[in-house]
């Protein structure tokens, strides 16, 4: 059989499995923004965004741009469905996303359906499988928007929730509620702690704040699947920055070099495709970092921003 034909019969398959009745009082009917409001979602009216903790008191918020968490309380435990971007761009088949799920250790099925202008590629797991502690996978799906990027989704169910597929069949009909509202915004001049940053098209800015510093980072759009050394920078402005190059396994690998930076003398620090350097700026520092020839350029090309 041709994989084309196949994925029609998925595909209709998807459309009869997802028209399971939800669970009894859930209702997908309040609009909640995503990813930044890139996307939207309709949910049921006790679902609310949560952003996830840092890590710790010392670490940056997460980025809403970068990642959305909708958590509700459901007899018996909770339903969370939690939504990132993987900055990369979409396949031109649909076969390389199918196999994506082929490492999810989930027994499923995956079909392809569609939700107004977004593709979504949907696990459709045939049973219960424990994926973290008390947590079992309920959905998941890769989602390929309209500008060519593609986002991931999953829904995760505790285990001792009552009601787990009236549960599965209410993150199905949540799943045809996706729509698309803009585009993934990439290149141009942007100023990040008085630093101005050009990037070109294809490259992504997201931002993660601290109680009193900031990081950004700064990644180069790949194609699906491709597994080639990642362009990316990244920059803090703070006062407590630390050296990744420190926690090298091999600290005898590292070479440092005298260079510039912002046009002021700096060290260059190196550990294999590590490059690092850091900056004194009255009240704190400045930390930058790179990997990739095309992100040597972006560095490079800094400039410190006018004073306003």
């Amino acid at each position: 059989m041709r994989a084309s034909s196949a994925i029609s019969l998925t595909l209709a398959a998807g459309l009869i499995t997802g028209m399971a009745h939800a669970a009894p009082g859930l209702k997908p009917d309040k609009v909640v923004p995503l990813l930044g409001g890139r996307l939207t979602i309709k949910v049921d009216p006790k679902a609310e965004s949560i952003a996830r903790s840092p890590e710790s008191i010392m670490s940056a918020a997460r980025s809403v741009e970068h990642e959305t968490r909708v958590m509700m309380d459901v007899p018996g435990g909770k339903l969370v469905m939690f939504i990132e971007e993987t900055y990369t761009l979409a396949p031109k088949s649909d076969e390389p996303l199918l196999k994506a799920f082929a490492d999810a250790k989930v027994p499923s099925r995956p079909v392809v359906e569609a939700a107004g202008a977004v593709k979504v590629v949907r696990l459709n797991p045939t049973g219960w499988t424990e994926v973290g502690e008390a947590t079992e996978m309920g959905e998941a799906a890769m989602l390929a928007l309209p500008d060519q990027t593609v986002a991931r989704i999953r829904f995760l169910v505790t285990s001792k929730a009552k009601d787990k597929e009236g549960l599965r069949a209410y993150a199905r009909a949540v799943l045809q509620t996706i729509a698309f509202v803009r585009k993934l915004e990439t290149g141009g001049k942007i100023d990040v702690a008085g630093v101005l940053v050009t990037l070109p098209i294809g490259w992504v800015h997201v931002a993660q704040n601290g109680p009193d510093f900031s990081v950004h980072h700064f990644s180069e759009l790949l194609p699906w699947g491709d597994e080639k050394p990642h362009n990316s920078v990244g920059l803090y402005e703070g006062n407590h920055p630390s050296y990744q190059h420190a926690r090298a396994e091999d600290k005898k690998s590292v070479k440092s070099d005298k260079g510039k930076w912002l046009a002021k003398d700096v060290t260059w620090y190196t550990a294999g495709e590590l490059h690092e350097a850091m900056l004194e700026v009255a009240p704190g520092m400045r930390h930058v970092w790179y990997s990739g020839p095309a992100a040597k350029a972006i560095v490079d090309g800094m400039t410190t921003a006018a004073k306003k």
